[in-house]
This record gives C-alpha cells, sequence and structure tokens, in this order.
C-alpha cells in the first residue's frame, strides 16, 4: 500500500482518529494481525485526497442533497422528517435526535452528513452479526447495495457470515487498495441477505428481493453489531 506526503488539517486528523481508533482496535482483538490492524488504521485516518497516482482510494463523490435525500426514501408520512419508525430494519441513527422528538429533521440529518463529509474517510471496515430468531445464521451472502442517491462512485460491497453469523463487509477485490484487505465505503445502504437450502431461498422475501433492512456505515457513527431476521 502507498501513499504519498500530504499535509491534512490536524482537526480532520483527529476527527478521524477518534472515528476508527476504537474499530481498529476491535478488530486487532478479534484477530485480525498487528501489522494489518495498524495499516488500516493508518488507511482510515489519511486517506481521502485526490491523487490517481498515490495508490490512495478517492472519497466517493455523491450527490449534494443527501438529507434531501433521505427525507424522500424514507418519510413515509410525508411530515418532512424521518421517525425511527421509518428507517430501514438496522439502519441505527442513534445520537442524532437531538430533540428527542423520536424523529430526525432536515437539520439534524445536514449536522449528521456535514461530519460525515468532514471527515473524508474514503473507505473503512465494516462488520455485523447476523442471526435468525436468536441464533447464529451461518452461511448466508449479505449484499450492501449503496441506495441510488448516493451516485454512481460509491461501491456495493458483500460477504458471507461465519459459524458465528459475523459478516466482514468488502467491495470486490479488484477495489480494495491492498490485497486481503476487506474495506468499504461508506454512506447509506440497503442490506439483502440470501441463503438457499436445498435448492430453495431459505430467507424471507423481506430480507431479500423486498429487503425491509438497511444501514448507514458512517464513521461519525457507532457501528450496528447485531440484526435479528
Amino acid at each position: 500500500m502507498h501513499f504519498q506526503n500530504h499535509q491534512i488539517p490536524r482537526n480532520k486528523v483527529e476527527s478521524r482518529v477518534k472515528a476508527n481508533g476504537s474499530l481498529v482496535a476491535n478488530l486487532f482483538s478479534q484477530g485480525m494481525g498487528l501489522a494489518l490492524a495498524c495499516n488500516l488504521f493508518f488507511y482510515l485516518v489519511y486517506t481521502g485526497c485526490s491523487d490517481s497516482s498515490s495508490g490512495r482510494v478517492e472519497v466517493p463523490r455523491v450527490s449534494e442533497d443527501i438529507p434531501g435525500s433521505l427525507i424522500a426514501e424514507f418519510d413515509k408520512d410525508s411530515d418532512g422528517s424521518i421517525s425511527k419508525d421509518e428507517l430501514p430494519k438496522g439502519m441505527d441513527l442513534q445520537g442524532q435526535d437531538k430533540d428527542s422528538d423520536g424523529k430526525f429533521s432536515k437539520p439534524e440529518l445536514e449536522a449528521l452528513v456535514r461530519n460525515w463529509q468532514d471527515m473524508q474517510v474514503g473507505m473503512t471496515a465494516f462488520r455485523l452479526q447476523l442471526t435468525r430468531n436468536g441464533t447464529p445464521l451461518e452461511g448466508a451472502i449479505v449484499t450492501l447495495e449503496p441506495y441510488s442517491f448516493l451516485g454512481s462512485e460509491t461501491l456495493p460491497a458483500s460477504g458471507i457470515s461465519g459459524p458465528d453469523g459475523v459478516v466482514q463487509f468488502s467491495v470486490a477485490e479488484d477495489k480494495t487498495p491492498s490485497p486481503g484487505l476487506k474495506v468499504m465505503h461508506t454512506g447509506f445502504f440497503k442490506m439483502r441477505v440470501s441463503k438457499e437450502e436445498g435448492g430453495k431461498e431459505s430467507i424471507p422475501a423481506k430480507y431479500n428481493s423486498e429487503s425491509v433492512l438497511g444501514c448507514a456505515v458512517l464513521p461519525s457513527l457507532r457501528p450496528v453489531e447485531k440484526i435479528d431476521l
């Protein structure tokens, strides 16, 4: 992995360290090698500068009005805000309801999106555990599809759940910055879960073809750790 020297404002470095330090520490404690964990930490903190010759991943360009697009996508009762019940299952915007009214207003979403974009994180590590009726779901193919309002530069990510139901998501291998590094773009994603048993799909349609699942993978939010189907 190659990085070109580049000066990044101190406040942005500090925000990226805060956002990603605990995540990398958790990955190391869960079995990731120290060298890879350190490289991932360095990558998460210092990516985001546009230079095609440096080997770094650029931050995907997204549409200008993400807050408005979120409201248009999820505001089912057309009241100009998003209630927690209107969000897809698994999309937790914890801590963003600043006035504690049970809804996310456009100003609250604007603050969330501004913090996300100011961090300028190119890619991040993301993992979660899937269970079905409380039991770890093994061998499921899980896909994260970026919502169309993000634009075409944010790539989908996927992974296969292990015996403990844990999925480590990654973009396609040829899109990662280093072989073996499982990372993905940040943003808002629809989630689909699929598992064939006996030649038939065993997961209900509401979790795949007609999925009600989603997640927000943002450096300013604590990652969702578990979803029960």
